[in-house]
């Protein structure tokens, strides 16, 4: 990832064919809800690192559609597939048909796109109970927001790259609906989280990114997946934000890749009309046992000491 040393302050407390979102109007504006790096298999007893993630992910999922049953849209931020099999996304399908609103997805660096339509395609045919269509392309806007949707994956590659058509993309999207806030959503990381291991890994070209948010006011933050844990902090004068794993979890300012006991959860977002956001982070009470394989870095922490919060 290009850029580094700056340190990030912690908050206190499009493509062509863009969509309209409608939703109820209310109080907490418009409501989304972030899940992030799902790393499902083509077996539903599929594991990674001893946790078995389809179950994880229903079941955050059904706290998901328990807190927040009324939400306008769900954004999957990537990774959503471990092997990147077309059966991974059918399982995707299938554990989504409980969440509320509209489904937007990136990949990540765990993904195939090909495999994703493909799954996906195959899921509509073949599951039996209706599931909502998950959208993998584009922007969409709700009341006085857009949320604009940048591609990050690059094939053969573990970190990311937001090519020029993605960057122009975003360009036209600002500068075409300056009466719209803007949230902005990719996968890797575009500013450093504190460790070194996975900050070698992120967004190659994040500075071009916020440079492009940062000629538009009504651009108000960036919202991503990649480092399994929950950040909200401003950076180079943009609120970044990210969200546990419905998964595992990566232990904040590890040197190496370091596995943390904090449960699997996800972000709840109110975007309201007057440009402010009211965001929080909800997990599953308690966190699912993992297994350090050999040569794995000794993990910190212990199993449900995570943070379980309830939005107000």
């Amino acid at each position: 990832m290009a850029g580094a040393a700056r340190v990030p302050s912690r908050v206190m407390s499009t493509s062509a064919a863009s969509t309209n979102v409608s939703h109820p109007s209310g109080p907490h504006g418009v409501r989304l809800l972030h899940l992030t790096d799902l790393h499902l298999f083509a077996t539903p007893a599929g594991t990674l690192k001893g946790v078995n993630t389809l179950d994880t992910f229903a079941a955050v999922v059904a706290l998901a559609h328990r807190d927040h049953p009324l939400a306008d849209a769900c954004l999957l931020t990537g990774d959503l597939s471990q092997d990147e099999t077309a059966d991974s996304y059918i399982r995707l399908a299938e554990a989504c048909a409980d969440l509320p609103g509209r489904i937007f997805s990136l990949c990540g660096n765990h993904d195939d796109p090909d495999a994703l339509r493909d799954g996906l395609f195959r899921a509509a045919a073949a599951v039996r109970k209706p599931f909502p269509a998950i959208h993998t392309d584009g922007s969409f806007f709700a009341r006085r927001w857009q949320v604009v949707l940048l591609h990050s994956r690059v094939a053969g590659k573990v970190g990311g790259k937001v090519s020029d058509a993605e960057l122009l993309r975003l360009e036209w999207a600002l500068s075409a609906h300056p009466r719209h806030f803007a949230l902005v959503c990719v996968h890797h990381q575009p500013m450093p989280v504190g460790s070194p291991w996975i900050d070698a890994i992120g967004l190659e070209n994040g500075a071009e990114v916020l440079k492009r948010m940062r000629r538009h006011t009504h651009a108000r933050a960036l919202l991503f997946g990649h480092v399994h844990q929950e950040l909200d902090v401003f950076f180079e004068g943009i609120r970044h934000l990210t969200s546990p794993s419905t998964c595992i979890q990566f232990t904040p300012g590890s040197q190496k890749f370091t596995l943390d006991a904090a449960a699997p959860g996800f972000r709840w977002l109110n975007l309201m009309d007057d440009g402010r956001i009211v965001t929080g982070v909800t997990r599953l009470a308690v966190a699912p046992a993992f297994t350090c394989e050999a040569g794995d870095p000794q993990y910190r922490g212990q199993a449900g000491e995570g943070r379980y919060e309830f939005p107000p």
